[in-house]
């Protein structure tokens, strides 16, 4: 389409050139004309979408911190790609047979997992459905990835070769030959035409492949709106698959480390996350994969760090927002019985306990978010205590590797906490028997005389 591919030209020329142009001035109207173009539902909608993914990647490659690229161009394409993924209320057909708002909604697995096929119920015409009603209900159709869509290939091209392949039968072998033909030929079209029609413009998106760049908007720290937009985004996704949510969790656990150096930008990533474990599924999901080891390595590294600026007499009124939020994290999966059957068997007591102590000795980085971060490990703890006798064992063995850590500093307060926890287990209290007992006054018989 001749105006998308001026609008990306202007557009890219922006970016090559932002340090001496006016990024604001030069690329509003564009965007906004992008931006009403791309909720038509004409032939050319998967032109103009594709072109919003091409300046999305490239504006986030050249300046993914620049608040003006930002804003005004990654901040568009996002809103532009998350419409085009979002099913509307009321579907309501254009004369293509196919929704304007939700036939871009084929490419959305693959915008955020580009190694990740893409996938949608096909829906070109009426004939298709009727050819597609014997697809399991609930299983994704495997229909193109970000790539091959990006080089040129068309949602309708993709819906043919899914058609071609789920028509061959074996019992009738001379249709099969023919389909298999067809299937043949569609496969070396669809080949070359990715390598005729090449874009050079982001190369590939080799160093997107990884979902870098879901990073650098989830957290981004020159824009609240791009994290809203983007955090939205992916809970749209997440509620229509049940395989993408896990793809997403896995993401979501492996952006916790990443998530202690983003300090308040991470807010939207940790509601979002809370969000995605109200269910207890995805919470033991989460829990086979690791999480309770790198929750725990990550509290006591973020402890350490706060520890190490003790000594600096500078404190900020949100040192603790990262811990804070991996604290209620941790408590969060506890909440699940089997989850603490397996807290107690990897033997992660003795972290928590040592993050505790470190906790209490603070004194210059003690602000209103580190003493709840406090009272949150002690009330942990002690509902860990009173589960069972196994759990009180499991701490004093925590206690008594905690007396072995040299800590010359605070090593009477850390000794004399240590040693308190452990007289209120193995000294029981005297049970002291109260009898009552009912004095009454006996009245005398005896009479004056």
């Amino acid at each position: 389409m001749p105006s998308a591919s001026l609008i990306k030209q202007k557009v890219v020329y922006c970016l090559e050139h932002h340090r001496s142009m006016d990024i604001a001035a030069c690329v509003r109207d564009e965007m906004q004309l992008l931006s009403e173009t791309c909720s038509l539902g004409d032939d050319f909608w998967e032109a103009r979408l594709r072109v919003a993914f091409q300046l999305l990647f490239r504006s986030i490659q050249v300046g993914a911190r620049h608040p003006v690229i930002a804003e005004h161009i990654i901040l568009p394409a996002l809103r532009i790609i998350s419409q085009a993924c979002t099913p509307p209320k009321t579907q309501t057909t254009e004369p293509g047979g196919f929704s304007a708002k939700s036939v871009g909604s084929f490419v959305k697995t693959a915008a955020i997992l580009q190694e990740t096929p893409v996938t949608r119920p096909a829906k070109e015409n009426v004939e298709k459905d009727k050819e597609l009603e014997n697809t399991p209900k609930g299983q994704d159709l495997l229909l193109v990835n970000y790539l091959e869509w990006k080089n040129g290939a068309t949602y309708v091209e993709f819906v043919r070769r899914l058609t071609i392949s789920q028509n061959v039968k074996p019992a009738q072998k001379s249709r099969k030959d023919s389909r298999k033909s067809d299937a043949l030929a569609l496969k070396y079209i669809l080949r070359w035409k990715r390598k005729a029609c090449k874009v050079s413009l982001t190369e590939d998106l080799k160093c997107f492949e990884d979902s870098s760049w879901v990073r650098e908007l989830v957290l981004s720290a020159c824009s609240q709106p791009i994290r809203q937009e983007m955090c939205a985004l992916i809970e749209v996704l997440c509620s229509q698959s049940v395989a993408r949510k896990s793809k997403f969790l896995d993401l979501f656990m492996n952006l916790l480390p990443a998530s202690r150096t983003a300090g308040e930008s991470a807010a939207e990533y940790f509601d979002l996350l809370f969000k995605m474990i109200e269910d207890e599924d995805a919470r033991l999901y989460l829990t086979v994969r690791g999480f309770l080891r790198t929750a725990c390595s990550l509290i006591s590294e973020e402890v350490v760090r706060v520890e190490a600026q003790e000594r600096s007499f500078h404190t900020d009124i949100s040192q603790g927002y990262t811990l804070h939020k991996l604290i209620e994290l941790l408590n969060k999966f506890l909440q699940v019985p089997n989850v603490r059957i397996r807290f107690m068997k990897e033997d992660l007591l003795s972290q928590i306990l040592e993050a505790l102590l470190v906790i209490r000795g603070l004194v210059v980085q003690k602000t209103k978010l580190i003493s709840d971060c406090g009272r949150l490990l002690r009330e942990l703890l002690d509902n860990l205590l009173q589960e069972s006798d196994d759990n009180k064992r499991h701490f004093v063995r925590a206690c008594i590797s905690g007396l072995q850590t040299p800590d010359h500093d605070r090593k009477d307060r850390r000794c004399l906490f240590i040693l308190e926890q452990l007289c209120n287990i193995t000294n029981q209290s005297l049970h002291i028997c109260l009898f009552s007992t009912k004095l009454t006054r006996k009245r005398s018989l005896s009479v004056a005389r």
